[in-house]
């Protein structure tokens, strides 16, 4: 299995969704965090599971249980995460 980066800006973007989910309902905000880390575990074990986003080099694995979707690129040696998005809010982030 590759190893996994992700890139700060989307790390930010999760500490704060999952603060906000947590706002609404206790415990709500570690369990996106956690459906996350099985969607970058699922990522790890089979990069082809993600989609092609658009016409770029980049592709896109759904979070289950949760409206947000993992943006990355495979390289050779590592699988890059650029960003954790709700799909909802923002469509084509």
């Amino acid at each position: 299995m590759k190893p996994v980066i992700i890139q700060r800006e989307a790390a930010v973007e999760l500490e704060e969704d999952m603060a906000w989910y947590e706002k609404r309902q206790s415990g709500l905000g570690l369990d996106l965090q956690s459906e996350v880390e099985k969607t970058i575990i699922r990522l790890r074990q089979d990069p082809s599971l993600g989609m092609r986003f658009r016409n770029t080099p980049f592709q896109f694995i759904r979070v289950k249980r949760f409206p947000y979707v993992v943006y990355f690129r495979e390289f050779d040696d590592v699988i890059w995460v650029i960003a954790i998005a709700h799909g909802r809010r923002k469509p084509g982030y």
